[in-house]
């Protein structure tokens, strides 16, 4: 278990953003004998060869063909997210306000905005430039920047009246950097640190992260915390969950990891692209004969296949019992719970609950369950929109964080193999 929990926090710690996160997922898989695939090249040779293929280097699907056809058995498809609630910077000019050079931030998802006070960060992402217009991996070495909330003798009223945030206005973030100057912006900086002209970059892509690493709480019970545990985890627990096969199942088995999770999916990366419905059409084909190269063939293949969209669940809370109902919402260290809603939150189906139940039973697997409380809102996943616009039998589970949203969230230890062991069971059922 600990080896699984510490290759999890090297990978937290590696993936600063979604560009790392997917990279990390790229390069494991290479070195365990994966293909890259391109969607602009044709597939002629991954017939029966286990690959990969990344959208916008924040997206990737991978799939390890089956001891039968997708006609035959279908697919079974694990969904998740690479992206995580962030600040991200809004514009490039940094302003001099009370002496103070000041980047101004933007919000991206839902984050709980006052985690985000009175912290460190640096910036990661991608940066493209001249020499490499595709993008390459960047982390701030030298730019440091801090959040700064208002002293409660300012601010007496929030005590009572609770504390009230602008995202305009109270987010923006102070500025460290050894080689800046006033008068610079963030791509002086960026050049500066990367040794080119700023004439020479031509974009970034980047958000925020905590510089204090995710860690390990050890102890009985054991704990992580640390920022973007929603939903690198999952991200994590499925690749580690395919490499771990020890045989090749009868059914196509294919990991799906998105961006733009946290802002509705609606980008060419996202849940609603058309990114895991084209590549699945591609794969049914390579294992057909040209008379069943046809849409026939992969709505066969659809009807056959299962999809989990395996995204955090929010815990009991040990501090606001209320908030959640004790018998429908999952503890930490207890395992992966099954998400369910009557209205449509989460993707419901109870013929394919039975059959992760019943597999989870066999291999003593621990489940759990988790609705929303009737009289509260709540969020969503990818869950819905694949099954509903793909037609894929789905249901939506996932391992209970405390804090979720926070710049640092909470899960249990144990929950790290408890999540492998869920996904490989899925990928048998």
């Amino acid at each position: 278990m600990h080896t699984a929990v510490n290759e999890f926090l090297a990978f937290l710690n590696n993936s600063p953003s979604p560009y790392h996160a997917i990279d990390w997922m790229r390069q494991l898989l290479k070195k365990n004998g994966f293909t890259q695939a391109s969607e602009g090249s044709s597939w002629a040779d991954l017939n029966h060869r286990k690959s990969y293929l990344c959208r916008d280097d924040k997206s990737l699907i991978a799939w390890l063909p089956g001891s039968s056809t997708p006609l035959n058995t279908g697919f079974r498809v694990i969904g998740a997210h690479a992206d995580s609630p962030a600040l991200k910077p809004r514009s490039n000019r940094i302003s001099i306000k009370s002496k103070v050079p000041v980047l101004e931030v933007g919000v991206y998802g839902s984050p709980l905005l006052h985690t985000w006070l009175d912290r460190e960060f640096g910036l990661a992402g991608q940066i493209y430039t001249r020499a490499m217009p595709g993008g390459s991996l960047f982390v701030s070495r030298s730019i440091n920047l801090r959040t700064a909330s208002l002293a409660i003798h300012l601010d007496r009223d929030s005590r009572s009246d609770g504390l009230k945030l602008s995202p305009q206005e109270h987010i923006n973030c102070i500025v460290s950097d050894s080689s800046y100057h006033e008068g610079n912006d963030l791509i002086d900086l960026v050049a500066n640190e990367i040794g080119v002209d700023r004439s020479e970059v031509l974009a970034l892509d980047l958000s925020l992260f905590d510089r204090h690493p995710a860690q390990h709480l050890s102890g009985s019970p054991g704990f992580l915390s640390g920022g973007r545990l929603d939903n690198l985890l999952s991200c994590f627990c499925a690749v580690s969950a395919m490499l771990a096969l020890q045989a090749v199942p009868a059914s196509t088995i294919v990991i799906a990891i998105f961006d733009a999770e946290e802002i509705g999916s609606r980008t060419w990366s996202g849940a609603q692209s058309s990114l895991l419905s084209s590549t699945l059409e591609r794969i049914t084909h390579l294992n057909e004969s040209a008379e069943q190269t046809n849409v026939d063939a992969f709505r066969r293949a659809i009807a056959l296949s299962t999809l989990i969209s395996v995204d955090a669940a929010h815990a009991n809370h040990p501090f606001h019992p209320e908030r959640l109902s004790p018998q429908s919402a999952p503890n930490l260290n207890d395992g992966v719970a099954i998400k369910k809603s009557d209205r449509g939150h989460y993707a419901v189906s109870a013929r394919l609950e039975a059959a992760i139940v019943r597999v989870c039973r066999e291999q003593n697997i621990p489940l759990q369950d988790f609705r929303y409380r009737e009289d509260l809102g709540g969020g969503s996943s990818i869950g819905p929109i694949i099954s509903s616009q793909l037609g894929i039998e789905t249901i939506d589970a996932g391992v209970g964080l405390l804090g979720m949203h926070s710049a640092r969230e909470l899960m249990g230890s144990d929950d790290v193999q408890n999540c492998i062991n869920f996904i490989k069971a899925a990928f048998t059922i």
